[in-house]
Parts: C-alpha cells; structure tokens; sequence
C-alpha cells in the first residue's frame, strides 16, 4: 500500500508543479500583456498645469488627467496629458480617480515618465518593466514548485517507513537445532 501511496503523491506534486505553472502565466497575461512595456520611458520633471476628471458617460467611468509640462533629454519643452495608467485605464468609482488628482497640486513639480518615441505618452507613476514582472512570478512559481516537491518528498519518505514490513526470521545458528 506504501508504494500506492507514493504514486499517489507524487501524482500530486506533478499536479500541483503544473497548477503553480498555469498561475503564473495567468498572472503574467493578466499584469503584464496589458501593459505596454515600460522599457524606453524616460524619468524627468513634470510641472502640472492642471487636474482634470474625465468622465466616460456611456461607461459611467472616472480617470484623472493631468496636463503637464516637462523638459526631454534634448531640453525641449513638451506639453501633455498624464496618466497614472499607460493604457489609460478608467475607474467605476470617482472617488479612485478624484484621489489619485488630489495628489497632484498645480504649479507644483513631480517625478513622471515619458516616452521619447512619442513625447505625448506620460505617466506619473513609476513603471516595472515586463523582465521585472516576469523574473518575480518565476521566482514565485519556483518556490512554490520546490515547497511541493519537499512536501511530497517528505510524505512519501514517511509513507515509506511506515509500510509493514514482512517479518523474516533469522537464520538458525549452526548448532542450534531448527523449529
């Protein structure tokens, strides 16, 4: 029954190896494909012209947009419409997007990210870019895979030693009369 027993188990590392593996790259196609890659985007200095609520009536949806000005690596000045989002992502609650203008006070100078291939494209919020995304949930996806293969390792090895074990009697001693 032991050897059933570790069979079973390791059906089930095998098993839990390919869940891990399918959660990773459903966290992978869910975060990062739908954000455009952050790998270009240069950091400068953004002065924010104005905050504004923009509102998708057909949606009933909220996002912030914020109008700044920035000076690129050639020293141009650039004039945009931020986002906190590259996909310019809306909010069904406007309280999400009244919040996230809140933090930007006009006139004032922030940290935000441009795209030198297309100076319209700004946001305000650093980015990780996809290697970083995908080095995380492979390493996730590696712990998790080594906990279960220690996991069942383990049972297994304890299922081993406790399957009976057919008694063998000794060999008689020669002298000893036999039974």
């Amino acid at each position: 029954m032991g050897v059933y027993n570790c069979i079973a188990l390791f059906i089930l590392e095998f098993v839990c190896c390919l869940l891990f593996g399918v959660i990773a790259l459903a966290l992978y196609f869910s975060i990062v494909a739908p954000m455009e890659s952050a790998q270009g985007f240069l950091e400068t200095s953004c002065i924010v012209l104005k905050t504004n609520i923009d509102i998708n009536i057909f949606m009933n949806e909220y996002r912030c947009e914020i109008s700044v000005t920035y000076m690129d690596s050639l020293n141009r000045n650039h004039t945009a419409t931020a986002f906190n989002y590259l996909n310019h992502k809306y909010s069904k609650q406007r309280s999400t997007a009244s919040n996230y203008c809140d933090k930007f006070t006009v006139g004032n100078s922030y940290t935000c990210f441009y795209n030198p291939n297309d100076y319209d494209e700004v946001t305000m919020d650093r980015l990780w870019n996809e290697s970083a995304y995908v080095a995380m949930w492979c390493f996730v996806s590696f712990c998790s895979c080594a906990g279960c293969v220690f996991l069942c390792t383990c049972l297994c090895v304890q299922c081993s030693s406790e399957t009976p074990r057919a008694r063998v009697k000794p060999a008689p001693f020669q002298g000893e009369p036999a039974d």
